[in-house]
């Protein structure tokens, strides 16, 4: 495809890093990233972007899912406390449940202050207006988003959910879960030094 342009990065630095370099390389005026362990219906990136258009001052979108800590569903928290990973129910397809998601949505988007990493679209004005993620502080991932919404919301734009649209989410496959959760606590406490916890909170209640 001549519209389709593929980098790579000779040596492997990092989610953030690999990240940053492709929003660099890129031009559009709307920037999506989407983890390799996803599944996405065939109108996903119309839905992302009539989302994000919606309003003026959006900046940030992503879809719901059935594993993307606060935009999951049909469960956000499982039997054992913890974040759901969510099965999609037999004889239902990726398609299925994305016209289930359209059906329940409501007329506005709703917004909220942070936005799952997993499929995360941004308008090229918020990265013009902000910079990249910092990969500084978050090199390995986990944390990345969340600061990049703060900085977001704190250069006035907003962070919507698409709850018209559902990706599918495999989750955790680029780590262990013992270097997951290495990471995700390493990455948590460094969130917690640049920001006050009681707007953390705030942002996964």
């Amino acid at each position: 495809y001549d519209h389709i342009k593929l980098v790579r990065r000779d040596t492997a630095g990092g989610y953030t890093k690999a990240a940053n370099y492709g929003i660099e390389n890129s031009s559009a005026e709307f920037v999506v990233l989407l983890n390799s362990d996803t599944q996405v219906p065939t109108t996903w990136l119309k839905k992302l972007v009539r989302a994000a258009y919606q309003s003026s001052d959006t900046g940030i979108v992503g879809p719901l899912s059935n594993a993307a800590s606060w935009q999951s569903v049909p469960e956000i928290i499982d039997e054992n406390g913890q974040l759901a990973v969510n099965t999609i129910p037999a004889g239902f397809t990726v398609e299925d449940m994305d016209r289930i998601a359209a059906l329940c949505s409501p007329e506005h988007y709703p917004r909220v202050d942070l936005a799952n990493g997993f499929c995360f679209g941004i308008k090229r004005v918020v990265l013009d207006t902000i910079g990249l993620f910092d990969e500084e502080s978050f090199p390995r991932g986990y944390g990345e988003e969340n600061d990049f919404c703060f900085r977001a919301l704190d250069a006035g734009f907003g962070v919507v959910i698409a709850t018209d649209c559902y990706v599918f989410h495999e989750k955790s496959k680029s780590y262990s879960p013992v270097v997951r959760d290495r990471l995700a606590k390493e990455r948590s406490g460094i969130l917690q030094r640049n920001y006050p916890a009681s707007r953390i909170r705030k942002g996964v209640v």
